[in-house]
Protein backbone atom coordinates (compact mmCIF):
# COMPACT_ATOMS: atom_id res chain seq x y z
CA UNK A 1 0.00 0.00 0.00
CA UNK A 2 1.34 3.34 -0.92
CA UNK A 3 0.30 6.66 0.84
CA UNK A 4 0.00 9.43 -1.50
CA UNK A 5 0.97 12.89 0.31
CA UNK A 6 2.71 13.59 3.09
CA UNK A 7 0.76 16.88 4.91
CA UNK A 8 -1.36 16.62 8.19
CA UNK A 9 -3.44 13.87 7.12
CA UNK A 10 -0.61 11.76 5.40
CA UNK A 11 1.38 12.29 8.24
CA UNK A 12 -1.03 10.92 10.48
CA UNK A 13 -2.23 8.56 8.45
CA UNK A 14 1.38 7.11 8.91
CA UNK A 15 1.58 7.56 12.22
CA UNK A 16 -1.52 5.44 12.85
CA UNK A 17 -0.11 2.51 10.30
CA UNK A 18 3.06 2.69 12.57
CA UNK A 19 1.62 2.51 15.84
CA UNK A 20 -0.43 -0.70 14.70
CA UNK A 21 2.52 -2.57 13.33
CA UNK A 22 3.21 -1.77 9.90
CA UNK A 23 7.02 -1.38 10.24
CA UNK A 24 7.37 0.48 6.98
CA UNK A 25 4.86 2.71 5.05
CA UNK A 26 5.46 3.43 1.37
CA UNK A 27 4.95 7.04 0.58
CA UNK A 28 4.81 9.43 -2.44
CA UNK A 29 5.56 13.45 -1.51
CA UNK A 30 6.57 15.89 -4.18
CA UNK A 31 8.70 16.99 -1.29
CA UNK A 32 10.92 14.15 -1.21
CA UNK A 33 12.67 15.15 1.92
CA UNK A 34 10.32 16.05 4.16
CA UNK A 35 8.77 11.79 3.95
CA UNK A 36 12.73 10.65 3.77
CA UNK A 37 13.29 12.22 7.31
CA UNK A 38 11.18 10.01 8.96
CA UNK A 39 11.75 6.68 10.73
CA UNK A 40 9.54 3.59 8.62
CA UNK A 41 8.86 5.96 5.84
CA UNK A 42 10.06 4.31 2.19
CA UNK A 43 9.65 6.78 -0.66
CA UNK A 44 8.39 5.98 -3.21
CA UNK A 45 9.15 7.96 -6.69
CA UNK A 46 6.90 7.66 -10.12
CA UNK A 47 8.74 5.40 -11.66
CA UNK A 48 7.66 2.83 -8.72
CA UNK A 49 4.24 3.88 -9.20
CA UNK A 50 3.59 0.42 -11.72
CA UNK A 51 3.81 -1.88 -8.36
CA UNK A 52 1.17 -0.09 -6.33
CA UNK A 53 -2.28 -1.70 -6.70
CA UNK A 54 -3.61 0.20 -3.40
CA UNK A 55 -3.12 3.56 -2.68
CA UNK A 56 -4.47 6.30 -0.24
CA UNK A 57 -4.44 9.63 -1.95
CA UNK A 58 -3.74 12.42 1.39
CA UNK A 59 -3.65 15.28 -0.97
CA UNK A 60 -6.16 18.43 -0.68
CA UNK A 61 -8.49 18.74 -3.37
CA UNK A 62 -7.07 21.05 -5.93
CA UNK A 63 -4.06 18.59 -6.27
CA UNK A 64 -5.83 15.69 -7.73
CA UNK A 65 -6.59 16.65 -11.10
CA UNK A 66 -2.82 17.94 -11.78
CA UNK A 67 -1.74 14.68 -9.81
CA UNK A 68 -3.91 11.93 -12.01
CA UNK A 69 -2.86 14.17 -15.22
CA UNK A 70 0.14 13.53 -14.91
CA UNK A 71 0.72 10.40 -12.67
CA UNK A 72 -2.63 8.15 -13.17
CA UNK A 73 -1.27 5.49 -16.63
CA UNK A 74 1.56 4.97 -14.28
CA UNK A 75 -0.40 3.20 -11.77
CA UNK A 76 -1.81 -0.42 -13.12
CA UNK A 77 -4.72 -0.41 -14.60
CA UNK A 78 -6.21 -2.97 -11.81
CA UNK A 79 -5.23 -0.09 -8.89
CA UNK A 80 -7.41 1.12 -6.12
CA UNK A 81 -7.30 4.27 -4.99
CA UNK A 82 -8.55 5.47 -1.90
CA UNK A 83 -9.48 9.22 -1.30
CA UNK A 84 -10.08 11.02 1.43
CA UNK A 85 -10.28 15.19 -0.04
CA UNK A 86 -14.13 16.41 1.78
CA UNK A 87 -14.88 18.09 -1.41
CA UNK A 88 -14.41 15.74 -4.22
CA UNK A 89 -17.18 12.98 -4.90
CA UNK A 90 -16.83 9.20 -6.71
CA UNK A 91 -17.50 11.04 -10.20
CA UNK A 92 -14.59 13.77 -9.77
CA UNK A 93 -12.20 11.19 -8.88
CA UNK A 94 -13.58 8.62 -10.91
CA UNK A 95 -13.10 11.01 -13.78
CA UNK A 96 -9.19 11.10 -13.57
CA UNK A 97 -8.65 7.33 -12.95
CA UNK A 98 -8.28 5.53 -16.18
CA UNK A 99 -11.11 3.31 -17.60
CA UNK A 100 -10.36 -0.17 -15.18
CA UNK A 101 -8.86 2.16 -12.56
CA UNK A 102 -10.85 2.11 -9.07
CA UNK A 103 -11.55 5.14 -6.90
CA UNK A 104 -13.32 4.37 -3.18
CA UNK A 105 -14.08 6.85 -0.97
CA UNK A 106 -12.52 7.06 2.58
CA UNK A 107 -13.44 10.44 4.07
CA UNK A 108 -12.25 11.38 7.29
CA UNK A 109 -14.86 12.30 9.52
CA UNK A 110 -13.16 14.62 12.29
CA UNK A 111 -9.54 16.30 12.01
CA UNK A 112 -6.27 15.14 11.27
CA UNK A 113 -4.83 15.95 13.98
CA UNK A 114 -7.03 14.13 16.47
CA UNK A 115 -7.07 11.09 13.51
CA UNK A 116 -5.46 8.54 15.99
CA UNK A 117 -7.24 9.47 19.30
CA UNK A 118 -10.85 9.99 17.77
CA UNK A 119 -11.18 10.39 14.28
CA UNK A 120 -13.37 7.90 12.04
CA UNK A 121 -12.87 7.00 8.56
CA UNK A 122 -15.91 7.12 6.79
CA UNK A 123 -16.45 4.80 3.68
CA UNK A 124 -19.36 4.35 1.27
CA UNK A 125 -19.79 0.19 1.69
CA UNK A 126 -19.27 -2.31 3.86
CA UNK A 127 -17.14 -4.64 1.18
CA UNK A 128 -15.00 -1.60 0.72
CA UNK A 129 -14.78 -0.75 4.65
CA UNK A 130 -13.79 -4.32 5.11
CA UNK A 131 -11.34 -3.85 2.45
CA UNK A 132 -9.75 -0.17 3.79
CA UNK A 133 -9.46 -2.03 7.28
CA UNK A 134 -7.72 -4.73 6.00
CA UNK A 135 -5.02 -3.30 3.81
CA UNK A 136 -4.31 -0.45 6.56
CA UNK A 137 -4.23 -3.48 9.62
CA UNK A 138 -7.01 -2.12 11.29
CA UNK A 139 -5.23 1.21 12.40
CA UNK A 140 -8.51 3.27 11.77
CA UNK A 141 -11.65 3.47 13.49
CA UNK A 142 -14.29 2.72 10.33
CA UNK A 143 -18.11 3.26 9.97
CA UNK A 144 -20.30 3.01 6.38
CA UNK A 145 -22.01 6.27 5.13
CA UNK A 146 -22.29 8.50 2.65
CA UNK A 147 -19.91 10.65 1.26
CA UNK A 148 -22.74 13.97 1.40
CA UNK A 149 -23.40 13.18 5.08
CA UNK A 150 -19.19 13.20 5.70
CA UNK A 151 -19.22 16.76 4.19
CA UNK A 152 -22.70 17.89 5.91
CA UNK A 153 -20.80 17.17 8.95
CA UNK A 154 -18.02 18.17 8.72
CA UNK A 155 -19.02 21.60 7.84
CA UNK A 156 -21.63 21.86 10.47
CA UNK A 157 -19.00 20.85 13.12
CA UNK A 158 -16.23 23.09 11.81
CA UNK A 159 -18.39 25.89 11.08
CA UNK A 160 -19.85 26.11 14.47
CA UNK A 161 -16.77 25.45 16.08
CA UNK A 162 -14.76 28.03 14.36
CA UNK A 163 -17.73 30.14 15.64
CA UNK A 164 -17.15 29.43 18.98
CA UNK A 165 -13.88 30.13 19.26
CA UNK A 166 -13.88 33.27 17.73
CA UNK A 167 -16.71 34.15 20.13
CA UNK A 168 -14.22 33.06 22.90
CA UNK A 169 -11.41 34.79 21.74
CA UNK A 170 -13.55 38.16 21.48
CA UNK A 171 -15.08 37.74 25.19
CA UNK A 172 -11.86 37.10 26.99
CA UNK A 173 -10.05 39.99 24.87
CA UNK A 174 -13.03 42.25 26.20
CA UNK A 175 -11.84 41.74 29.90
CA UNK A 176 -8.19 42.31 29.33
CA UNK A 177 -6.98 38.70 28.84
CA UNK A 178 -3.27 38.57 27.66
CA UNK A 179 -2.56 36.60 24.42
CA UNK A 180 -0.99 33.40 26.40
CA UNK A 181 -3.77 33.22 28.71
CA UNK A 182 -6.53 33.49 25.70
CA UNK A 183 -4.23 30.57 23.40
CA UNK A 184 -3.86 28.31 26.53
CA UNK A 185 -7.28 28.28 27.63
CA UNK A 186 -8.57 27.33 24.17
CA UNK A 187 -6.25 24.97 23.72
CA UNK A 188 -6.19 23.35 26.99
CA UNK A 189 -10.06 23.54 27.71
CA UNK A 190 -12.12 23.19 24.67
CA UNK A 191 -10.47 19.67 24.05
CA UNK A 192 -11.47 18.57 27.60
CA UNK A 193 -14.95 19.86 27.44
CA UNK A 194 -15.33 18.17 24.40
CA UNK A 195 -14.32 14.57 25.78
CA UNK A 196 -16.14 15.12 28.92
CA UNK A 197 -19.26 16.14 26.78
CA UNK A 198 -19.32 13.07 24.73
CA UNK A 199 -18.22 10.54 27.86
CA UNK A 200 -20.76 12.35 30.20
CA UNK A 201 -17.84 12.99 32.38
CA UNK A 202 -18.69 16.55 33.07
CA UNK A 203 -17.11 17.97 36.89
CA UNK A 204 -19.17 20.21 38.92
CA UNK A 205 -18.67 23.23 37.78
CA UNK A 206 -19.79 22.31 33.76
CA UNK A 207 -22.51 20.37 34.95
CA UNK A 208 -23.82 23.72 36.86
CA UNK A 209 -23.77 25.59 33.84
CA UNK A 210 -25.96 23.26 32.07
CA UNK A 211 -27.95 23.17 34.87
CA UNK A 212 -28.22 26.73 34.65
CA UNK A 213 -29.59 26.30 30.96
CA UNK A 214 -32.16 23.62 31.60
CA UNK A 215 -33.26 25.81 34.27
CA UNK A 216 -33.29 29.01 32.25
CA UNK A 217 -35.24 27.28 29.46
CA UNK A 218 -37.70 25.61 31.69
CA UNK A 219 -38.88 29.23 32.87
CA UNK A 220 -39.17 30.23 29.00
Amino acid sequence: MLVVGFGKLGQAIVSALHNHGVEEVKVYNRTVSKAAEVAGVAVVKPEQFSYENQVIIALPAHVYEPFFLKYAKAFPEDCQFFYTATNLDFNDVSALLTKQQRATSVKLLGHAYTLERAGTFVVSTEEDRRLFSSVTSGAFSTIVGTESSVTMANTIVTTETLRAIVSIEQQLKAKHFDEQMIERAIKSMIPGIVEAHVTDTHGGFARSIMERWENENDGK
